[in-house]
């Protein structure tokens, strides 16, 4: 009664005064906070009550409430008991007894600031978490001074193949390829080449296969430890592909160049992009001096109605057989 006259009077905080709400048992507390939750800025624990054993009650109202925050009362100046009540989970521990309530007010009103912090935080981790494991691609943060792995995503697991807690007893030098292990290490060994690594690195699966990585990296601190966050994006089949692409590529303009054939690019206007040099040869010219010409230039007048036809098949069929009338150099037709 005494406590709860106090908190009504004190006004030295904000100008506003406590409205304390006072249960006898730690049921009827979880029955107020059920119905009123939102509405409790602090919760006064008393670890004498009858119906919990000690920091049971801590334990239970951080599960069931976790963003009301807890300061313990207690009649015994004991500093484990104090330890025990943090870890638990409580904000603050106070030895019943003190002679101003200024103390009260100033830990409870401490607590409420450090619960929401502490809330905002959890909440920024869980976010961080989330993005971290569901990321799709594979995504792994290491020592920057041992070069152990600390954290790998779900996606890493899968798409190398090591189990989690084969990753936490592997350094990344484990997933490299043994020729570009010293590359690696002389990168690393110089800060100021780290910003010049590779993009593309050699990686090394569980069986063995050898796959090229994209890697994003950034320096973070992890648990207290300089370390670096990284993405891994697998480009083996985009390089597959490209180097594919640019094989086929080199053999299409062979043919063009090389061709005995008479042949040539257009856009859909008719304007020349390419000659091969059998077609230039053809009719006078160098291919160079094709290239921006249009069609119904090189065509004879009589002809041009034909040209129009054969672009207009072209827009609209995507292929076109027939005969095309073109003048030389001399001024003669082919």
């Amino acid at each position: 009664m005494l406590l709860r006259d106090q908190l009504a009077a004190d006004t030295t905080h904000g100008g506003r005064a406590c409205e304390v709400v006072r249960v006898g048992h730690f049921g009827a507390a979880l029955e107020q906070l059920g119905g009123h939750g939102a509405a409790f800025d602090v919760v006064l624990l008393d670890l004498g009550l009858p119906d919990v054993h000690g920091l049971d009650g801590v334990a239970q109202l951080r599960r069931s409430f976790p963003t009301v925050p807890v300061v313990v009362l207690t009649g015994h100046d004991d500093m484990q008991v104090a330890q025990d009540a943090l870890t638990a989970g409580a904000q603050d521990f106070l030895v019943k007894g003190w002679r101003s309530v200024d103390t009260l007010v100033r830990a409870m009103r401490y607590a409420i600031v450090r619960q929401r912090l502490e809330h905002l935080l959890c909440e920024r981790e869980a976010e961080h978490r989330a993005l971290f494991e569901a990321n799709p691609e594979p995504v792994w943060v290491y020592d920057a001074e041992t070069l152990r792995f600390l954290a790998v995503n779900e996606a890493a697991v899968k798409h190398y193949g090591w189990s989690r807690e084969e990753w936490l007893a592997m350094c990344i030098t484990d997933i490299r390829p043994p020729e570009d292990v010293p590359t690696l290490l002389a990168h690393l060994v110089e800060p100021a080449r780290i910003r010049d690594m590779p993009d593309v690195w050699q990686h090394r699966t569980r069986d063995g296969r050898v796959v090229l990585a994209e890697i994003s990296a950034h320096s973070v601190v992890f648990r207290g430890r300089p370390a670096r966050i990284v993405l891994a994006k697998d480009v083996t089949q985009l390089r597959l592909t490209l180097t594919a692409m640019r094989a086929s590529e080199q053999r299409f303009r062979d043919l063009f160049e090389n061709s005995l054939g008479l042949i040539c690019e257009h856009d859909l206007r008719g304007v020349l992009t390419a000659v091969n040099p059998a077609a230039a040869k053809a009719l006078g010219y160098e291919p160079r001096e094709l290239v921006g010409r249009r069609l119904h230039e090189l065509a004879p007048e009589s002809f041009h109605a034909q040209v129009s036809l054969y672009l207009e098949a072209i827009a609209r069929d995507g292929e076109y057989t027939g005969v095309m009338n073109l003048r030389t150099r001399d001024g003669s037709c082919r």
